[in-house]
């Protein structure tokens, strides 16, 4: 994976609308991965501020924070007359302007808590990544949020997962979106399982309600920016930084289970197949069953098929949706056997794992395969990465279904709970991905380092020192095993559920009779 951070330009040029002209070029899926951020050195940090705080209680710090979003209030409920346009499809349909109004007020939370001057505040502002649902409402909200709270640098992935109940009595037949799914130029690289797809938005339809919006707020929102400190500057540079966010997310990088993933590749390349350009550049459609050889894969994920569909099955009973629920926990925070969701990572993500802990972590940190054996065998589920902060945009039965896998317990008393748009329900685990070993135990290890470095010396002709029969005490304390502590519960707690207190916008909610 390039280098992420960078600001690249999509075929979308400012003023131009080109529908889904797809880019896929290494520096458009740099730009929309953006700069990722793991939390273990601010949370460290924090942990370190007491003095006299044990190496467990600085481990405890370590959690994982995953803020479920609903997106903003659809288009479609606003305006039922709504049914589709040559952009989106019937059944993905925009946000509406009080849809965008409330992404924008819940983006204002996390804008402010960023600016905090205590650091335990600003953590709770810091993120790692924004998990979205392919559906336009959602990426639209996203979009939102990661323009005024975290000036559009946040980084974006696209998990099919988080996609909307596919029930047969919604979706009569398997929704198609406005966006598409197409294969990453590194598809075919043999470590690569994690960068097979990319996601193309629907840019043309996002440009032409973002930038009028954007322009709006910072115009007459005023009475809210004063009461959360945003100067004029501020507010006037959210028009020009979303214009670079359109361009620079022509391409999001998607993050799925391997199962998805292969799904959605395959339903590419048959569609690829069976449409294939003649050697006039006409579009010939093959007999399904044919016997002709099938031509080889294109490399080029611009100007190969794309898949329009959400990426998951359709229709879906409620089991089906718990075990996609699960899926979603287990692709995103648990090492699994074998190694599945470990293979499934983007490399982006892994160098900025490895990077963290190269040049921000004491070099102690341990992982579970450096951790001793009695430790490995008590430890629980393992994190799959290191402590992050994720805001996951997705649908109503998404958040619903989500809490009931992370938190039956709590899920078995509020049973039944509306997902109100843009309500906030946060859940909070422990994150064991890294061991801090004990004062003693690290200065056990650094006494046998030296010792090997001596021994290496006299090896070399120095003079050796005499040693004693009998072993001294601290030889005898390095021998003494000590009590392994039990693990951390690693189980999900609830922190909010719902939550709508920060909303302004009036929420309807519309009854047929």
């Amino acid at each position: 994976m390039p280098t992420v951070g960078g600001v690249a330009k999509a075929n979308n040029q400012r003023g131009k609308g080109h529908g889904n002209s797809c880019s896929a070029g290494n520096d458009a899926i740099g730009a929309s991965a953006g700069t990722i951020t793991f939390l273990t050195a601010p949370l460290f940090a924090k942990a370190t501020k007491n003095t006299q705080s044990s190496a467990r209680e600085q481990e405890e710090q370590f959690s994982d924070l995953l803020v479920l979003i609903r997106h903003g209030e659809r288009q479609d409920h606003a305006d039922r007359a709504w049914k589709g346009t040559a952009l989106l499809p019937l059944y993905d349909p925009p946000i509406s302007n009080a849809g965008r109004m409330q992404s924008f007020e819940t983006a204002l939370k996390y804008y402010a808590l960023r600016q905090e001057k205590k650091i335990e505040q600003r953590i709770r502002g810091t993120f790692t990544m924004f998990l979205v649902s392919p559906f336009h409402r959602c990426i639209e909200t996203a979009a939102v949020m990661n323009i005024i709270a975290f000036e559009g640098k946040l980084p974006m992935y696209v998990d099919p997962l988080l996609s909307d109940w596919q029930q047969a009595k919604v979706f009569r037949t398997a929704p198609l979106l406005g966006g598409v799914y197409v294969r990453h130029p590194d598809a075919d690289i043999e470590d690569a399982h994690g960068d097979r797809l990319l996601f193309c938005p629907q840019l043309e339809a996002l440009r032409a309600t973002l930038v009028p919006f954007l322009k709006t707020r910072a115009a007459e929102a005023s009475d809210l920016l004063a009461e959360y400190g945003i100067s004029a500057e501020v507010a006037a540079s959210w028009v020009g930084v979303g214009e670079q966010w359109l361009d620079s997310h022509a391409t999001i990088p998607v993050w799925t289970s391997a199962a998805v993933t292969t799904s959605i590749v395959e339903k590419i390349e048959a569609q690829r197949t069976c449409t294939i350009p003649d050697a006039v550049g006409e579009r010939t459609t093959c007999r399904r069953g044919g016997k002709g050889p099938l031509p080889p894969p294109s490399r080029d994920a611009g100007t190969g098929s794309a898949f329009k569909g959400c990426g998951v099955p359709h229709p879906e009973g409620k089991a089906d949706l718990v075990r996609r629920c699960e899926q979603v926990v287990a692709t995103h925070y648990l090492q699994s056997s074998p190694a599945s969701s470990q293979s499934m990572v983007p490399r982006s993500i892994q160098h900025a794992a490895a990077n963290e802990r190269k040049t921000r972590l004491p070099k102690y940190f341990q992982t579970w395969a450096e951790r001793p054996a009695e430790e490995r065998e008590a430890t629980g589920a393992l994190a799959l990465l290191p402590p992050m902060h994720v805001i996951a945009v997705t649908h109503a039965d998404i958040v619903s279904t989500l809490l009931e896998v992370c938190c039956p317990k709590y899920h078995d008393k509020g049973a039944g709970y509306s997902v109100a748009y843009c309500s906030i329900t946060a859940l909070q685990r422990h994150n064991n991905f890294y061991r801090i070993p004990p004062l003693e135990e690290r200065q056990r290890a650094e006494a046998s380092a030296n010792g090997r470095g001596t021994s290496q010396r006299c090896s070399k002709g120095y003079p050796k020192k005499k040693m004693t029969a009998t072993p001294s005490k601290s030889q005898l304390t390095g021998l003494v095993k000590t009590r392994v502590p039990p693990p951390f519960s690693a189980e999900w707690t609830v922190e909010s559920v719902g939550s709508t207190d920060l909303l302004r916008t009036r929420i309807v909610i519309q009854y047929s009779k």
